[in-house]
């Protein structure tokens, strides 16, 4: 067994055992990438079916240009939640955020634009994202980030809207058991995420 099949076994051990595992020193941005698909790969062994992707921003040299700044994770059907209470117990470091979902109504190849990626958009929703940590002791490197998934562990998507409504500048106010613990604007999210998309 190869290091970044051991590894890639530990981190799925860890979401399953609620056990955190340590990182492996020196894993490459493109050792990571692999890592991830490993994991992706057990989950879907066990049934279940790929949901989507997630882009998460990030300011880091190791990430290519041809990336737009961002790093990739993987979701599956069992991540996509209902609304109502959320188990946080069976996660290990759960955090939990707003965030903005874009369903596309045709698929995507190489060599797109930003353009034709937005025009591509079907239905877009607000949603609740919650992310977890399997590591232990993690300095919050992209590697490590990038192996565990980006943290994909779950999403709460709220009901979807036509992409024909201008998501551009709408108040987002996260509130936690009734109370608003956050207040932000879908601009400074669609900024960052037009050329990721």
């Amino acid at each position: 067994m190869s290091r970044l099949e051991d590894l890639a076994g530990r981190l799925d051990d860890a979401q399953l055992t609620r056990r955190p595992t340590t990182p492996e020193p020196e894993l490459s941005l493109a050792d990571a990438y692999t890592v991830q698909s490993l994991v992706v790969q057990r989950r879907l062994g066990r049934g279940e079916r790929r949901a989507g992707l997630r882009l998460g921003r990030v300011d880091d040299p190791a990430v290519p240009a041809s990336a737009g700044g961002f790093a990739g994770g993987r979701l599956t059907d069992r991540m996509l939640l209902q609304a109502g209470a959320v188990d946080l117990g069976q996660h290990l470091q759960p955090s939990a955020r707003a965030a903005l979902v874009f369903r596309l109504r045709e698929r995507l190849g190489p060599g797109g634009t930003p353009t034709g990626a937005l025009a591509a958009v079907g239905a877009i929703a607000a949603a609740i994202e919650i992310t977890d940590g399997r590591f232990r002791d993690s300095e919050s490197r992209l590697c490590d980030l990038v192996a565990d998934n980006l943290g994909c562990a779950g999403l709460i998507i709220g009901p979807w809207r036509s992409s024909e409504i201008d998501p551009s500048n709408l108040g987002v106010v996260f509130n936690v058991n009734g109370r608003p613990q956050d207040i932000a604007s879908t601009a400074a999210v669609l900024i960052k995420a037009r050329p990721g998309l």
